[in-house]
């Protein structure tokens, strides 16, 4: 697993960011400011239009699948805790997604803990998750935790490899296992303040800025705010990834009032550790 801890390519990776965020800290601001809501516009282009949609809890009302078609982002939440997540999963992909042929999307999937679905179910739910994969790119999010259920439903119960340690060569198996499973661009696993992240590039293991006191940076949802973030600023897959693990660790440090020098005084600080 290729990893950029302590190596002034990570310093490089985390200036330039943190460049980039001072460029733009004023629709930084403007996008940390509605990160929580269901409907996000990209502040980054004027006039801003639908860039980011969330659907967390149900098949969204008409107005709402309205606006799917000019975004350039669509997150899918907690299959897990929805009531027939499957349902409404693939009746937007056959209703909604399939009729506009755009080809364009950035799908973001959280599966959930999938403790307590039958094997049946998660496969047909992978299934429907690689037919996205036909209009746009697809990123599958699990915090670790998360994939070691998915990996037991898939494999049968094995605590050795199942239950493998953050980064160890049996969890980069498992995470391969995974990612092989799928019909994705990438996998990404969160655990504590670092992430993982495997395509068909390659893998790449990124420790983040350690937490202060008993701070939990183990956030999904401000990691994939971040991530989102740097998808909408067209930065690669690493930066995506950095910022999303820099927006979960300063929220983390400022639940209220988040803007964008305090994410930027987050990365500086990060640069100063390494």
């Amino acid at each position: 697993m290729y990893q950029i801890q302590n190596r002034p390519d990570t310093i490089s990776l985390l200036s330039t960011l943190e460049g980039i965020l001072r460029e733009h800290a004023g629709p930084v601001d403007q996008y940390l400011r509605q990160m929580d809501e269901e409907v996000v516009t990209n502040p980054f282009i004027d006039p801003a239009p639908t860039a980011y949609v969330r659907i967390a809890t149900s098949m969204p009302d008409q107005t709402l699948i309205d606006r799917l078609g000019t975004c350039q982002i669509i997150g899918f939440m907690d299959w897990a805790a929805m009531h027939d997540g499957t349902g409404v999963w693939d009746g937007l992909y056959t209703d909604v997604i399939k009729p506009l042929k755009k080809r364009d999307f950035h799908f973001v999937f959280h599966l959930g803990d999938v403790a307590n679905k039958m094997v049946y179910d998660i496969d047909e739910v992978l299934d429907i998750i690689g037919d996205y994969s036909a209009y746009g790119k697809v990123t599958l999010i699990l915090d670790n935790d998360e994939a070691g259920v998915l990996w037991n439903k898939l494999n049968g119960p094995n605590p050795d490899t199942a239950n493998a340690a953050y980064g160890s060569p049996k969890a980069s198996e498992k995470y391969r296992f995974l990612f092989n499973t799928m019909t994705i661009d990438s996998l990404v696993v969160l655990h504590g303040y670092s992430a993982v992240q495997l395509s068909r590039e390659g893998k790449l293991a990124l420790p983040g800025m350690p937490p202060p006191g008993n701070a939990v940076t183990n956030d999904r949802i401000r990691f994939c705010a971040g991530y989102a973030m740097g998808l909408l600023l067209q930065l690669g897959p690493w930066q995506c990834m950095a910022l999303g693990l820099a927006l979960a660790g300063a929220y983390a440090e400022s639940p209220t009032g988040l803007d964008a020098s305090q994410l930027i005084t987050h990365i500086h600080d990060w640069i100063s550790i390494l």
